[in-house]
């Protein structure tokens, strides 16, 4: 992962692939907005690394998602002396093709936050609001 300094409150982050990515800090913290935060991409990684590893184990167990989408909303709360995000509400939106597969992929999910690397890996609480149809 590649860091560039821009400006004032300004960057850009690039990981493995060639396409770089604008943020800077809210304006809470003296940024500009209207750019994505640092933030927003701690919890654009929970959100992803749950939604990666549930896709994963769904496909591999043969549950037919028909669509996934998720919000995720974060808690910043002053512990301690410091700003940090203590929870972050995730909320996907899952469309399988049966009813029976509605447990199955509950369960899946819920595996899936807590045994993928960006959850395994914080002290943010997740806190599972899911909507499961078919």
């Amino acid at each position: 992962m590649d860091v560039d300094w821009e400006k004032e409150k300004q960057g850009f982050f690039q990981g493995s692939q060639p396409q770089k990515f604008a943020f800077a800090c809210p304006p809470e913290f003296g940024g500009p907005g209207g750019f994505i935060n640092p933030e927003e991409i701690f919890v654009a990684a929970i959100a992803t690394c749950i939604m990666a590893t549930f896709i994963n184990v769904s496909k591999r167990r043969g549950i037919k998602v028909v669509s996934y989408k998720s919000h995720t909303e974060a808690i910043m709360e002053f512990e301690d002396g410091h700003y940090r995000i203590t929870k972050a509400y995730f909320k996907p939106e899952i469309v399988v093709s049966s009813q029976e597969e509605i447990e199955e992929c509950r369960l899946v999910l819920q595996d899936a936050e807590s045994t993928c690397p960006i959850g395994k890996s914080i002290t943010t609480k997740v806190i599972m609001e899911e909507r499961i149809t078919a």
